[in-house]
């Protein structure tokens, strides 16, 4: 029998392993996947290339994004004339690939240092390494992964300041890392706080010690977050982003919606994220092992999992908003997995990993639903690239679209200008308080907002109602397409048109029930006045 440290090398490269095999397994089962409101993002940076401004319609300054250096990042590398779709993926793939480097990277440094700290390393990692929504998050088009990363090497820098550069150099490194991940997504700033907690927490250091690391700190994040703050109120004329008033903002309804969207992510088999740090908080109580690191990776867990909750939750697939959550679960497993077990020789050790295998394997091999509809791309992707291709090829440019499906349509069909119907990219709309809930997509966040009146007084050339491929208005999806079947003004300046289009030649059409005949029906309203 191997004992002592040979074993415990032994077992962290064969979770390191496992973790390689089911990320190729994930990789291989949702590598096609790709979430429509990424070509939102994609639109602004292609404008802002094409010298439109950073814009969703050229001459609107409305900021539809909440994920500005994503959109920078997307624009400096399309200057190259690289695909944007494939560039959004670029910065997808490379943060994570950097997340699961870190991980492996210390796993590998502890077996050549002679580390004690090899299996509990490894058991933290491979949740990271294999985790399917990480993989299905990367590929997805958006800033999650980007955004991710920031905000866990934001948190490693605060901790592991002193290992890697001076410590004064690594605060401003944290405080950077904290200002960068806040221009990704803004509730990046809600999590500043508790790095300046940590710091004025440490031990060791007199109180004008602790009071300068945490100005160290600060320095670099205001500096850059309030000069991109104030740069983005001067050019869109707006303290928040427009998004923030298109869904609402906070409220008690959206926490009731956030608390179902966190039951609904903890339930997912198998069930180990709200168990296993419940598990691990005993382990660090009962042995008396909290220490400063211990508490702070675990007040950043409950605090992103707060946000997740306060915002209200998220209607796209594999619980977009708790990916940041997981990198943080595998430091705070790392650190409390020794003392899960009192002793672990050998027997414990072998149980620990193959039970880490075994609960990191499940969701591959046996996906719920919220996983497997990641399988395949999006079907507002994959539709409205279809419609927004067909139409660019054969309408005359120029013309004002009212639509629901603000993403793919519009990135594909770039001569014209739209009136995003849900209010996103629309500050009349994402301004509007709306008093009642008349269709069920209302309490789908992001989806609350519509007005009818307001479309029909842009006098769009064309509307489509509902999905990316269009419905009849007597069966309305969404609030402004039910105020539309309302309004006898609509049906005597708009006639319903019918295209249908092959998509033979696209490949996965089988793969989406309104294709899988080989024929797309594209509805749409026309103005009759044209």
């Amino acid at each position: 029998m191997v004992k002592g440290r040979g074993l415990e090398s032994i077992l962290a490269i064969t979770l390191l392993a496992g973790a390689i095999v089911l990320s190729a397994n994930a990789i291989h089962t949702y590598g096609s996947f790709y979430h429509d409101d990424a070509f939102i993002s994609l639109r602004y940076s292609r404008n802002w290339i094409n010298g439109q401004g950073l814009v969703w319609n050229p001459g609107e300054r409305v900021e539809g994004y909440t994920n500005f250096l994503f959109v920078f990042l997307a624009a400096a590398m399309g200057l190259l004339k690289s695909d944007l779709v494939a560039v959004s993926r670029i910065i997808g793939i490379v943060p994570f690939a950097i997340i699961c480097l870190v991980f492996a990277g210390s796993i590998l440094r502890s077996i050549l240092q002679k580390g004690n700290d090899i299996l509990r390393l490894g058991t933290g990692a491979v949740f990271v390494l294999s985790s399917p929504a990480m993989w299905i998050w990367s590929f997805g088009g958006l800033e999650t992964t980007f955004y991710a990363l920031l905000l866990f090497m934001a948190i490693l820098a605060t901790v592991k300041r002193p290992r890697i550069l001076s410590s004064s150099t690594g605060l401003l490194i944290s405080g950077s890392l904290f200002a960068l991940a806040t221009l990704t997504k803004p509730e990046g700033a809600l999590f500043f706080p508790l790095a300046v907690l940590y710091v004025m927490s440490e031990g060791g250091k007199t109180l004008r010690g602790r009071l300068k690391d945490a100005a160290l700190l600060s320095i670099p994040f205001f500096a850059i977050s309030i000069s991109y703050w104030g740069w983005r109120i001067l050019y869109y004329r707006d303290l928040f982003p427009n998004t923030f008033y298109a869904k609402g903002g906070f409220s008690i309804g959206k926490i009731v919606a956030g608390c179902d969207y966190l039951r609904a992510f903890a339930a997912v088999p198998p069930p180990y994220f709200v168990p296993g740090f419940i598990l691990a908080v005993a382990a660090l109580s009962i042995s008396g092992r909290w220490n400063s690191k211990t508490r702070f990776y675990g007040i950043m867990f409950i605090a992103i999992i707060a946000f997740a909750v306060l915002w209200g939750g998220d209607h796209m697939p594999a619980y977009r908003l708790f990916i940041p959550v997981i990198p943080v679960f595998g430091l705070f497993l790392s650190q409390a997995i020794p003392r899960l077990f009192p002793v672990l020789e050998p027997w414990g050790k072998i149980l620990m990993a193959v039970t880490a295998l075994c609960l990191a394997g499940a969701p591959h091999f046996h996906p719920p639903a919220a996983l497997a509809r990641a399988k395949t791309m999006d079907q507002a992707t994959f539709v409205g690239s279809i419609v927004g291709k067909y139409v660019n090829e054969h309408w005359p440019p120029d013309m004002l679209i009212a639509l629901n499906t603000a993403g793919s349509p519009p990135y594909y069909w770039p001569e014209d200008r739209f009136v995003d119907m849900l209010g996103l990219n629309d500050r009349h709309i994402a301004k509007r308080e709306i008093a009642t809930r008349a269709m069920f997509w209302q309490n789908i966040p992001g989806h609350e907002k519509g007005d009818g009146k307001y479309v029909l007084s842009r006098k769009p050339d064309c509307i489509i109602i509902g999905p990316a491929e269009g419905s009849a208005v007597t069966a309305p999806w969404f609030l402004s397409d039910f105020e539309l079947s309302q309004d006898k003004g609509f049906f005597r300046l708009y006639t319903k048109k019918e295209t249908v289009i092959d998509v033979r030649g696209v490949p996965g059409y089988r793969d989406y029930g309104v294709t899988r005949t080989g024929a797309l029906t594209f509805i749409y309203y026309q103005r009759t006045d044209r």
